[in-house]
């Protein structure tokens, strides 16, 4: 039976490349990172053993070998099928750090089959597009196993591999969901589409802090404000203004567990107008205030 933990410092280590950090019988745990300079950051790539579900630290494009872009960040995980190619894509300058899970391959057609019609040959559908929402169970869940990897006394296999399964279900079944509104799209329309997505999503990684309006958006993609926000709606299964929302959400999470700027501080660079207005919105979305979770403890300046 393979299971295999890192030591504590050996998960700290920021090293180029990838590199494992759980492995178990049905999922491998590992992480990707790549500086925007590395030769290797732009090399043609592929998933070699297992499927991969990687969730970008930093956002992320990926350039599909059919020519179809995707953009992974703390909202969209990216989906990486064995032997399909692909290239990076720097997103403001950025290099690339994605935590990824692998799964088995018939433990992920178990899963997949949840999802089918009974008598369905049965395929990986959300794999077919690139990328699939992150839903916040499964970004939490994801979290909190990659916690308890960064400490080796309470990494337990069996809570870590159940976890990263969890994980992988929550990814799937939203995959699944987005699916279902756009597999009728023809073919050259998805790739418009998608292109569209992409770009909006690049865009809100870009300008996290900024009072951003449709208007603006909609100048910028050259495209009608309707048409924008069916196309984005259909693709990600949330409204624009929701998947920014999550964005800065979710990306406060480590600056607040960090500890190196106030909560004001934090408010006001995610575009939060007060400390009180980005608070309620983290206790909505994640159950516990910001202060709580940083131990109610005030900096010391």
């Amino acid at each position: 039976m393979r299971r295999r933990l890192l030591t504590n410092s050996c998960f700290a280590a920021a090293r180029s490349g990838a590199r494992v950090v759980f492995q178990g019988d049905a999922v491998i745990l590992g992480e990707t990172r790549f500086e925007r300079h590395d030769p290797q950051f732009g090399h043609e790539s592929a998933a070699e053993m297992w499927p991969n579900i990687a969730f970008p630290r930093l956002p992320l494009g990926i350039h599909l070998a059919d020519g179809q872009p995707v953009l992974g960040d703390a909202n969209t995980a990216v989906l990486f099928s064995v032997g399909r190619p692909y290239r990076r894509i720097s997103i403001a300058g950025r290099g690339s750090w994605t935590e990824w899970i692998e799964v088995r391959p018939d433990v992920l057609e178990e899963m997949d089959r949840e999802h089918l019609p009974r008598g369905h040959p049965g395929h990986a559908a959300p794999f077919q597009s690139g990328c699939a929402p992150a839903p916040s169970r499964a970004y939490l869940a994801h979290r909190s196993a990659r916690a308890r990897l960064s400490r080796s006394d309470a990494a337990d296999p069996l809570t870590l591999e159940e976890s990263a399964l969890e994980v992988v279900a929550g990814v799937l079944a939203a995959g699944f969901g987005v699916s279902r509104v756009t597999r009728r799209t023809a073919t050259d329309t998805a790739r418009a589409r998608r292109r569209v997505v992409f770009e909006v999503q690049g865009l809100l990684n870009r300008t996290l802090g900024l009072p951003l309006s449709l208007a603006d958006l909609s100048a910028a993609l050259e495209l009608s404000p309707f048409h924008l926000c069916r196309v984005f709606r259909e693709a990600t299964g949330v409204p624009i203004h929701r998947y920014r929302d999550a964005l800065r959400l979710r990306t406060s999470i480590e600056r607040v567990e960090a500890r190196d700027s106030t909560i004001l501080e934090i408010a006001i660079d995610l575009g939060y107008s007060n400390e009180a207005h980005f608070s309620d919105a983290f206790l909505k979305a994640f159950g516990v205030r910001p202060r709580a979770m940083r131990g109610g403890r005030r900096r010391r300046r």
